[in-house]
């Protein structure tokens, strides 16, 4: 199971147990964004490069490209998944890909059911799932026994990045770890409260942090 961990995604894994447990569950979890790295030399742990999903879904393609692997995509609108399959053609033609938008909502039973049926039937080297966080990885994190693959990979909105149903940030943005501004700008409603909310309490976090460990340091 791998999982791409932003500053939200951390901030909320500290409110909600069942999230923070999936990620502990992950076999790799990345560090995807500026803000997650520098919390990482601030408090002086290895966080390791940033890689984003969009980066692990492009490097998984690569490597099921090159031996002709198989692809499952689960979650977002069946239009998104179209374009993705199509899009898949063109840029990794000897990649075998299926995709399965299941029900909106709870996915436990019937969904869970429906997701697992066509794993078995498609036989998928991966499963790619964009259902954002933390329902993907909590989803993930739970069934990982259940869905007959090498490996289950969260990427949320790299669906629509993929798809083109929405716009990625230009690379200039990125390097400068201003990402996130480029996303607010574009869905200010779906997504303000993951950065004008979740980013003071990740750095709350990151503060309080610090401060028991530079108070551990005094009373050692």
């Amino acid at each position: 199971m791998v999982a791409c961990a932003n500053l939200h995604s951390l901030a909320t894994a500290s409110r909600d147990p069942a999230f923070f447990a999936a990620l502990q569950a992950a076999s790799h979890v990345t560090a995807d964004g500026a803000p997650v790295r520098a919390a990482g030399r601030l408090l002086r742990e290895p966080a390791g490069p940033r890689v984003t999903g969009y980066d692990v879904f492009q490097h998984v393609m690569a490597s099921l490209e090159s031996r002709g692997g198989r692809a499952l995509f689960v979650g977002s609108r069946p239009p998104v998944l179209e374009r993705i399959r199509a899009n898949a053609a063109r840029d990794y033609p000897r990649v075998h890909v299926d995709v399965l938008s299941p029900p909106f909502g709870d996915l436990a039973g019937e969904p869970t059911k429906l997701i697992t049926a066509r794993v078995d039937e498609f036989r998928p080297d991966v499963v790619f799932v964009g259902m954002s966080a933390p329902k993907q990885e909590i989803w993930a994190a739970s069934n990982a026994h259940m869905v007959n693959a090498m490996s289950i990979v969260c990427i949320g909105a790299v669906f629509d990045y993929y798809a083109g149903t929405l716009r990625r940030a230009p690379a200039w943005a990125r390097r400068i770890g201003c990402e996130w501004c480029f996303r607010l700008a574009q869905e200010p409603r779906r997504v303000w409260r993951k950065y004008l909310i979740s980013g003071p309490l990740f750095a709350r976090l990151v503060w309080a942090e610090l401060r028991v460990r530079r108070t551990q340091r005094s009373d050692g």
